[in-house]
């Protein structure tokens, strides 16, 4: 526990750099494309836990989410309406037309509930807001969604986090082990989020590419436990 508690310490004693992780990590997994590649699940659920332990307040934290996953949002439904179909063609987007073929069917199949519903899942949720702009979403509309959409999306996120953190106060101090587990499973949902969001989005040959590298970090070490991850990584294993 040594090692973690000063960084604990700093958080309480100085909460708005918490705060500003937490909204630049939402405004991020908002942004076009970007998101996919922002991991906010972890670090929310992690700024969830803090709360729980009662190292940063709840409602700053709720707050700071909520307003950076809405103007994330609103950010990529502004270039959407003011670039218009050309926003296809520029970067970042102009790299995953297959994702923008996706996130376009996924609107006009949802309609106007594509910008709550899509907060939700994984690979449309990166593109939706730029694509509804494209199509000329009356502003108000996607506001009014956007808000209310974004204040459930925090709290899904958070109250997790808050949760395990209240437990972890119950049970007493953390332990130096206890601790250790928590943070890796924080990474290990970081990765999961990561390439669960690049399978949902379609990217699979970016993921495979991903998947060689990690295996051959993985290779190049002479212990047991990582030749079966790697081997367990590679993309031409199974799954």
């Amino acid at each position: 526990m040594d090692y973690i508690q000063p960084y604990l310490d700093f958080f309480a004693a100085h909460p708005g750099w918490a705060l500003a992780i937490v909204f630049l990590i939402a405004f991020g997994e908002a942004l076009l494309i970007i998101g996919l590649f922002v991991p906010s699940t972890a670090v929310l659920v992690g700024a969830g836990i803090l709360v729980g332990t009662g190292h940063l307040a709840f409602w700053p934290v709720l707050a700071a989410t909520t307003i950076g996953a809405i103007l994330g949002d609103q950010v990529s439904f502004w270039a959407g309406r003011f670039f218009g179909e050309s926003l296809k063609t520029m970067w970042p987007l102009s790299r995953y037309p297959q994702l923008v073929a996706r996130g376009e069917d996924f609107v006009r199949q949802h309609g106007g509930k594509s910008i709550a519903i899509g907060r939700f899942v994984p690979g449309v949720k990166s593109v939706v807001p730029g694509i509804v702009g494209m199509f000329g979403m009356k502003e108000l509309y996607f506001l009014v969604v956007n808000v209310s959409s974004a204040i459930v999306w925090g709290a899904a996120h958070i109250l997790p986090g808050v949760l395990i953190g209240q437990g972890l106060a119950f049970a007493g101090e953390l332990s130096g082990r206890l601790l250790f587990v928590l943070l890796v499973l924080l990474v290990l949902l970081a990765v999961g989020g990561y390439i669960i969001r690049l399978a949902a989005a379609g990217l699979t040959p970016f993921l495979n590419r991903t998947l060689s590298r990690v295996s051959a970090w993985a290779a190049g070490f002479d212990n047991r436990s990582m030749q079966r991850f790697a081997r367990a990584a590679a993309p031409e294993n199974p799954r």
